[in-house]
Order: C-alpha cells, then structure tokens, then sequence
C-alpha cells in the first residue's frame, strides 16, 4: 500500500505509472465542479493530490515528506501543434524578514527544489475530467541550473535587504521569479522597517523554463542550454542583428541570401531568421528559453509607430474569469520584448525599403505591470457585463487598449451572454512602445 508519508523516490516514481495515459478525471474518485478551468485551477491539482493519497491542507513540509519530494501539478496546452505552458509554478512563499538574513547555502527554498512535476493538457470547451496527463519527471535542479535559480535568488534578497521588496516584478529573474501571491491586495511588512509594504510573493518558476522541462523530458527535445538566456540575451540580440542596423530590408535579405516575402509578415519572418530561427515559423532557440518574443514596428524616422503593438487574441470567457496575477497578458508580458524598429518615410512605404534600427530588449518593471494590470482590469469588468464595445479606446488610455484582432472575417468568438463578436487582442499603445524603443538609432 502507497504511503506518501514514508514513500521513498523509487515508490513515488513507481506510484507515478500509473497517471500514464490516462485523464485526470479516471485516477482517483474525486468529484470536479461545473465551473470553468479558469475559476476553479485547484481541482486537477486536488485529484492528482488525491490519486497519492495526499490530504488537503496548507503543510510546510514536502508533499512527500520521507523523500524531501514536492509534487506540482502544470498545466499545458496545444497551440500549432506545439505545447506552451500555461502558468509559472510556485515553489514556497517568501518571507522578507527571515530571507535577509540567509545565505545560498541554506535557504529554505533549496529545501523546495526536489519536484515531481506532472503535466496534463488544458482543452477548452472539454471538461475539466477529460484532460489528460502528458507525462511526470521528477526534477532537481542541474549545476546550470541551481547557479541561475541561486542568481535569481540572490537578486530577490537583495532587495529586500535594501527595502525595495515593493519594487519586485514578476518579469525579474531568468529561470525563477518572484510571484505575487495571496490576491493582488494583499500585502506584507519588509525586512527594513522604514520600508513601505510590499505585495505578498513566492518564489516561482517561469513558464519559459517549465516549458523546457516539459519538451526535454516528456517532448523528447534536445536539452540544449540556458548560458545564452536572461541576462546575456541583450547581447546575442546585438550579435545577431546589429550587423544589419542601418541598411534598407533588401539589402539585409540579400546579405542572407533570402527571398524576402510579399506578405505582411515577410519583414517579421526575416528578422525572425535573422536572429537565428531555422524557420520563419520555427521559434528562435534563446529568445524561446527566456520566455521572450519578437515584434516589429514600423515607425517614423522619429519614432513614432505607425501601428499598436498586437497580443495573440484572448476569448472573452477565459479573461472574464481570470485573475491579474494568473492572467495570460501578465504571462506574454513577464517574459519580455525585443522590438525591433523599421523605419519608413512614410505609412507605405515599401517593406523592403524600410531601414533597420538598433533593436530594443525590453522587460517590464514592478511599476509598468501595476498601470497595465489597473488599466487590464477596466477591460476585464467590460467584458464581464458585456461591454466591451464601450471600453477605452487607445487615447484614453497610457499603455494598453483592446480591440479586434482583425477588421475582416467572420465573428470567432463569444461574449460571455452569448454574443458572437470578432476576436479581440491586447495592444501597446504606440506612445507607450516609443518611449520604450526612443528614436531609432541607424548606425552599426
């Protein structure tokens, strides 16, 4: 008989079997609610919970605790036949006051960094018992690995010893962040006394990083390595790309030997390869690792954008049920930007005309997400009493506005009465994204 409480490493992997190639809702009786997936994340977590044997409740200690083992339930979900990971993952709550005075060597969150991490697949409109398990790995952290997780760590307890808790983002941190915890409102005393409060957080891993760990061990990629992530990311964007600042898109296809497209996407799918993409659909290895996209913008010489900056669309029902600090915007955000500036005289002039200026990597800070997340709520309370069309257009607003994904097509998507509207998609604000990207630099 499984005991979690005395289980040894080999026990709980063999006890793993047996989620292998089923639902989350065939493993244990547990009884799942009719609400959403988005308002009710727990419930997978409680079946497989239960599918080990192990009670609800709020222990400090590992979910195995014999084998010093934490169990965390990850969510996944299948876009153009590739998997991206739907959330970060917390490992412990933070306490400012006690983390000041600890050194790597013997931080309670080491203690956390023994997981069996198991993954199922997320499908809208499916109930929340069909989904189905993907896989389990039990993970401890390589050397790579625990020298970023330390780094990370030790950038966290540097602000708290300065009394800067309250300037935390969740877009710090390469592999590991420091995630809001608790609701948006709660918040908790710093370690300098003098310091204002700060919101309650946890240590977390990024989904960029649990996305690696998911294509490694149940996707079957190659493992590959983080050197080139997070913080030297800025300079393999200068490498890659700074050769080609300052000459018209032509002549940079030409000095690659590729055809440059027709299409509206043909400058993005050049700078796309550019940056080292084997395809221009295929994602850009370092830039995916770190979590971090890529977006062109066609500016002014001045550097006015000529366009917002585009999201990937969102269904009404999904957002109306979110919360901010689980959000799938506060997700796209976190992991960062490199924009990339195509200066044009005018609107129309020709792609392959347009010059190319010096990219900038941007990731937002604790300040930046706080007036999205104020401004990501108006549109949220839209949405939940149908009102959307009646929401804040881009100039009432500073950083981020809403509307359709496309001016064409057949309605995709459904209000939460019912209605059948267009998809709709967060934007930048174009004097938001110039004052991220400033006047284009044009020389190498």
């Amino acid at each position: 008989m499984f005991d979690y409480k005395t289980a040894t490493e080999e026990e709980i992997l063999l006890q793993a079997i047996g989620l292998l190639g089923n639902t989350v809702g065939s493993i244990s009786d547990f009884t799942f609610s009719d609400k959403p997936a988005a308002q009710s994340r727990g419930e997978v977590g409680l079946a497989i919970e239960r599918f080990f044997g192990i009670p609800q409740n709020n222990r400090q200690e590992a979910d195995f605790p014999s084998a010093g083992i934490e169990l965390k339930i990850v969510p996944v979900e299948k876009s153009a036949n590739r998997y991206k990971v739907k959330e970060r993952t917390s490992l412990t709550q933070i306490n400012f006051k006690r983390l000041v005075d600890e050194d790597w060597k013997g931080a309670q969150l080491r203690k956390k960094l023994r997981v069996l991490f198991v993954f199922f697949e997320h499908r809208d409109g499916v109930p929340k018992s069909s989904f189905p398990i993907k896989g389990t790995h039990l993970w401890f952290p390589t050397p790579e690995e625990e020298a970023l997780i330390g780094s990370d760590w030790l950038a966290i307890q540097n602000s708290a010893r300065l009394g800067r808790a309250h300037e935390l983002s969740e877009a710090d941190g390469i592999i590991m962040g420091a995630a809001t915890k608790g609701g948006s409102g709660q918040m908790v005393e710093q370690a300098v006394s003098a310091a204002p409060l700060a919101k309650s957080r946890a240590f977390a891993l990024k989904p960029a990083f649990l996305k690696r760990i998911f294509d490694v061990h149940i996707a079957g990629a190659a493992e590959g390595t983080w050197v080139t992530a997070g913080r030297e990311l800025p300079r393999v964007v200068e490498e890659r790309l700074g050769r080609f600042v300052g000459m018209r898109l032509s002549e940079a296809a030409r000095a690659l030997t590729l055809q440059l497209g027709q299409g509206k996407g043909s400058a993005g799918h050049f700078i796309r390869l550019a940056l080292g993409a084997q395809t221009s659909r295929s994602p850009i290895e370092e830039l995916e690792r770190a979590g971090m996209t890529v977006k062109t913008v066609r500016v002014t010489p001045e550097g006015r954008p000529y366009e917002a900056t585009s999201f990937p669309h969102f269904l009404q029902k999904e957002l109306a049920a979110e919360v901010w600090e689980e959000s799938t915007l506060l997700y796209q955000l976190e992991g960062g930007i490199v924009f990339v500036p195509l200066v044009g005289v005018t609107r129309d002039t020709p792609r392959e005309a347009c010059v190319i200026g010096r990219p900038t990597v941007w990731k937002p800070d604790a300040g930046v997400l706080e007036k999205i997340r104020r401004e990501w709520e108006t549109f949220q309370a839209s949405v939940r009493t149908d009102e959307m069309e009646s929401s804040p257009k881009e100039s009432e607003t500073s950083l981020i506005h809403v509307r359709p994904h496309a001016t064409t097509g057949q309605p995709l998507d459904k209000t939460v009465s019912g209605r059948r509207v267009k998809k709709h998609s967060f934007w930048l604000n174009k004097s938001y994204v110039q004052q991220v990207i400033g006047k284009p630099v044009l020389s190498p």
